[in-house]
């Protein structure tokens, strides 16, 4: 049942994918056909108990929204609590981390939880809101204080702000991670900054420190000078100097402290990160408050009333930007959907951004340029951290909807919320709900309260729509988070350190899933023992078309793929039985095995997934998936058939094939148009036409007089051969087309090379081939899209949908979101910043 839950347990299962899909009951989805087949094999006993071929059993368990409450009555004491867990991961993934804090009380006992949070005071286990001016109360000159940093929080803007108003920006000293080697001391101390220095908007070149490990001496003398004067310095990212820490540690001890004196460490989670030092210190997790909530309270508790200016149409914008700052930190907790990674934005962000808004307002314009602000935010200050495409359109859909007129100053257009930005400019004021009134703002404060009071009125718990995601966001959510959770469970298995040394009895252990896991997915197949073919030359006339060339090189590297899998692990299987001794390489990929990751060397030849057996896997359904692609294209049929991306190692290739064929295929389809004038009297004219278009491509005129020469002599079929043959030559500048989709039949007429897609997935609405549709909360997390025909077409064709009745959609490679293969067009109705917001993609399905 362990292995079943961390993929294990799939080393017993073939990849012959019909045979699983006939396999399991026909209500299931495919996406679910398989992990239904890995619990059927792995656990025949527990599968046979749960009679899936009755679909009306399940039918509630299949739509609830917490379907680990909605077990079919006859099962109910029959399961345990792990068997539970294990048929929500395979039949509703989307529920699976529910399942497993479901099956966490029950282990640990929810109400002994419950208790022991009462006893100590706490309605719940997350931490309140940090602030650095209560933490101060707290210090000591002859304590450190190390804020453990966590990914995205930086108490920089903070920490200085903080300095400012107790001891002056003259008095207080950054030290940061190094520019090469360079150091950059005040020049109050009598040295000359490096040419590493990086100006800082809110600190003076003066007083920053650029650390690198040749440095360390420089810094300890910034440090005793300031302790003695009674000054501030802030070490930042310490943990990328461990190795000095020892000694920061050492002289601490010595120092001559002024009562005035704070050093400030900042510091991310690091293993060897000394325990005597961090024992000196007081310790202060300083995290990203988790929530729109917490998010917007620690932006105002760190601002104040003094902050906030008199005018009201600027307080009202610092309030969107807050707002705005917050719902594009918050929108992290939903990566892959909310943003495709994990992006840095952090208080720095706030500040320069408020900074710009002081300034125009300073300067008072009749009309405030909100466009000038957009540009800013969207092309440099949080648009510089993205380098997605369609997460920067996220950013600037925000930044219209949040920063307009009708928004800021008509106070005609809610603030995304369903709620009306406060009018005055008096730090004590109201949200003024509007009808209908959203259900998280049904209790607004009475005039008369603060902007904290108003704001702690938001839900602890975010809401889709605080961000525009749609309903059923917590669903995909929850399939990343449990994937996320199983992940790290395996890294339980894996060694501390690494593996230096030969154990024949551990690597039997260990490495005998993945041997018999590749033993059986080559049982019924020839791919390790066919030899590889050699390149097809595809220059000349005489040459391949591109894309029976692409499926060719496509199965060549396959089987080469596959046989140096194979090669590989029969060399770990003898070392395993005493026949040969372990090589450099062997040593290496067995250890990487044996620590449930992908071996280098393998993700050399193809980046796939980073867990074996999945990667293995996948490589030989990928395989046999292009080796019928090979037999298809021997027939003509491939470009004929419904095509599934997913079975290509290299999608993108084939897509560059297409369109390179589709260029060539321009001049022999105006041939075709020539052969059929053969049995008539135009026959000259219908020759002499056709090479006056192909002509654009530098053939000259002595060619179109020997061809015209050829046609009146001979009307043969040798004469059409000879055409084709000396057209194919011809193309037209790929830069001129352009990839159109159509989700209707026969919805592009004028494409020379349609093809049919098949197979891809789609998340965050619903399409069913004519518009659109907004996910609700029972929507499934991911659902298959229907055929797509996609073309290669001269640009300036019309376009099939109108551009204000569609949205372009990412496709991306994986449910990860790490590369986009293409986009597709969608058509949609209504506001196109929506759907943007939405984070909608397809992808291809694993």
């Amino acid at each position: 049942e362990w292995q079943v839950l961390t993929g294990q347990a799939m080393a017993d299962v073939k990849v012959d994918t019909s045979k699983i899909s006939q396999s399991v009951p026909g209500w299931l989805s495919e996406e679910r056909a398989f992990d239904v087949f890995v619990l059927k094999s792995a656990l025949p006993e527990l599968y046979s108990q749960l009679n899936l071929d009755d679909k009306t059993t399940w039918s509630n368990f299949s739509t609830a929204g917490d379907c680990e409450e909605h077990f079919p009555v006859q099962l109910s004491h029959k399961l345990t609590p792990f068997q539970r867990v294990l048929i929500v991961q395979a039949l509703r993934p989307d529920r699976l981390h529910s399942s497993l804090l479901h099956f966490t009380a029950h282990i640990l006992g929810y109400h002994e939880t419950n208790r022991m949070l009462l006893l100590l005071g706490l309605q719940d286990l997350s931490p309140p809101t940090l602030s650095l001016k209560q933490l101060m109360v707290e210090t000591l000159s002859s304590e450190p204080v190390l804020l453990v940093i966590s990914a995205g929080a930086d108490p920089s803007e903070e920490l200085r702000a903080l300095a400012h108003s107790i001891v002056g920006a003259q008095r207080y000293h950054e030290v940061k991670e190094g520019f090469g080697n360079q150091i950059n001391l005040c020049r109050d101390r009598g040295l000359n900054p490096g040419p590493s220095a990086q100006k800082s908007d809110t600190l003076p070149l003066d007083h920053q420190v650029a650390m690198g490990q040749s440095q360390a001496d420089a810094a300890l003398e910034l440090i005793t000078s300031a302790a003695h004067s009674g000054e501030w310095v802030c070490l930042k990212n310490i943990h990328l100097m461990t190795a000095w820490l020892p000694s920061l540690e050492k002289e601490l001890r010595a120092l001559d402290l002024h009562d005035d004196f704070r050093l400030w460490l900042t510091t991310e989670a690091h293993p060897r990160f000394p325990g005597i030092l961090a024992e000196s210190c007081l310790k202060v997790t300083y995290e990203a408050p988790q929530g729109v909530k917490k998010n917007m309270l620690r932006t105002y508790t760190a601002w104040g009333p003094d902050l906030v200016p008199s005018a009201p149409l600027h307080a009202r914008a610092l309030f969107a930007l807050a707002w705005f700052h917050a719902v594009v930190q918050e929108r992290r907790t939903f990566v892959p959907q909310g943003w495709a990674k994990f992006y840095e934005f952090s208080d720095a962000d706030l500040r320069v951004s408020m900074d710009i808004l002081g300034q125009l307002f300073r300067a008072g314009p009749a009309r405030v340029p909100w466009e000038f602000v957009h540009g800013l935010y969207e092309g440099a200050i949080y648009g510089g951290h993205v380098d997605n495409l369609h997460d920067l359109n996220v950013i600037g859909s925000y930044l219209r909807e949040f920063f307009n007129p009708a928004v800021l100053e008509q106070g005609s257009q809610p603030l995304g919320l369903s709620f009306h930005i406060p009018s005055s400019a008096s730090y004590k004021v109201q949200l003024l709900a509007v009808l209908p009134p959203s259900p998280h703002l049904a209790l607004l404060p009475a005039s008369g309260q603060d902007y904290i009071s108003t704001i702690q009125q938001l839900s602890d718990t975010d809401k889709p729509e605080y961000f525009g995601l749609p309903a059923n966001v917590e669903r995909s959510l929850q399939r990343t988070t449990s994937r996320e959770v199983i992940s790290q469970l395996n890294t339980l298995t894996r060694p501390v350190e690494g593996v230096t040394k030969f154990d024949r009895e551990e690597w039997q252990l260990r490495l005998a899933p993945v041997l018999n896991l590749w033993k059986k997915l080559n049982q019924s197949s020839d791919l390790i023992q066919l030899k590889i073919p050699d390149l097809v030359d595809s220059s000349g006339a005489k040459g391949p078309l591109p894309v029976p060339a692409f499926v060719s090189k496509e199965f060549r590297g396959a089987l080469q793929l596959v046989q140096h899998l194979h090669k590989c692990l029969a060399a770990i299987s003898k070392v395993i039985r005493g026949s040969h001794l372990p090589s450099g390489d062997t040593l290496l990929a067995a250890e990487r095995l044996m620590s449930q990751q992908t071996p280098e060397q393998w993700m050399r030849h193809w980046e796939g997934p980073t867990e074996p057996l999945p990667y293995l896997r996948s490589v030989v359904s990928r395989a046999l998936a292009v080796q019928r692609w090979t037999a298809n294209v021997s027939q003509g049929m491939l470009l004929k058939l419904s095509l599934d991306l997913a079975d290509l190692f290299h999608p993108d290739t084939f897509l560059c094939a297409l369109k390179q064929q589709t260029a060539r295929s321009d001049h022999n389809l105006m041939l075709e148009l020539v052969y059929s004038r053969l049995s008539g009297q135009t026959i000259i004219l219908g020759v002499r036409v056709s090479l006056q278009q192909t002509a654009r491509s530098d053939h000259n005129l002595g060619v179109r007089v020997s061809l015209q020469q050829t046609v009146r002599s001979d009307h043969n079929l040798g004469v059409r051969v000879s055409l084709q043959q000396t057209v194919r030559e011809y193309t037209i500048p790929l830069d001129e087309l352009g990839l159109t989709c159509s989700w209707t039949k026969n919805g592009m007429p004028a494409a020379r090379l349609p093809v049919t897609l098949a197979g891809l997935q789609l998340e965050g609405a619903t399409f069913n081939g004519l518009r659109l549709t907004p996910n609700t909360t029972d929507t499934p997390s991911v659902c298959a899209a229907p055929g797509c025909t996609v073309a290669w077409m001269p640009k300036g064709s019309v376009p099939v949908y109108h551009p204000e009745e569609m949205i372009s959609l990412p496709v991306y490679f994986t449910a990860a979101r790490e590369h986009v293969l293409v986009n597709l067009d969608v058509p949609c109705a209504g506001n196109q910043d929506k759907w943007v917001q939405t984070g909608t993609a397809f992808f291809l399905h694993a």
